[in-house]
């Protein structure tokens, strides 16, 4: 858990940064971070609280990273050149499926090692 609240705490720091107003490397670098930092996020979560995975609780998980999301991006709207978008929030919530999947892949891989042994 601690992990988890020391990314969250990393994702709202880096939100309180006024943006520098400078284009992009490439158009879509923004979305891509968005899908690492609240995948990461996700997968952190996951691990943190289930040992067991399911269909139900990706919709907790999913739901939590996303409304962490909605509140970064609200939050970002008062930063100098900074702004928010629904685009964002996609994207995190795409982030948070696929870290809760590599969470669950990374249980089932570990679950088929441990009956190896």
């Amino acid at each position: 858990m601690i992990g988890f609240l020391v990314w969250a705490v990393i994702i709202f720091w880096s939100a309180s940064l006024p943006g520098s107003g400078q284009p992009q490397a490439f158009t879509g670098l923004d979305k891509i971070q968005h899908v690492l930092a609240y995948g990461v996020l996700a997968f952190l979560l996951a691990k943190a609280i289930y040992r067991h995975f399911s269909w139900s609780r990706l919709v907790v998980i999913v739901m939590v990273v996303v409304l962490l999301g909605v509140c970064d991006e609200l939050y970002q709207a008062t930063i100098p050149n900074r702004n928010s978008s629904i685009s964002d929030v996609m994207a995190d919530g795409i982030g948070a499926i696929a870290g809760f999947l590599v969470a669950w892949m990374w249980q089932v891989y570990s679950n088929m090692k441990r009956k190896q042994q």
